[in-house]
């Protein structure tokens, strides 16, 4: 495999991964792409390593979170 063709199979799992931590998958850009030869492994064996960002989706948020009351003087005794 191509250093090219791992660190495009790279990417798919870094998309993902920012959807499943609340990004829109409409907004996802990769911003980091790295490389990393790891010498003590036989065969040419590379770390790829792809960062992907997005916007934070906003209407995924469990619906308790709205109901959450901040923490003040008054109600930070009665739980």
């Amino acid at each position: 495999m191509t250093r090219e063709a791992a660190l495009n199979d790279a990417e798919a799992p870094a998309k993902a991964a920012a959807v499943a931590a609340g990004a829109r998958s409409d907004t996802i850009e990769i911003v980091g792409v790295g490389d990393v030869p790891l010498t003590h492994l036989p065969g040419n064996a590379t770390r790829a390593r792809v960062k992907a960002l997005g916007e934070f989706h906003v209407c995924r948020l469990r619906p308790t979170a709205a109901r959450l009351r901040p923490l003040t003087r008054s109600n930070a005794d009665s739980g």
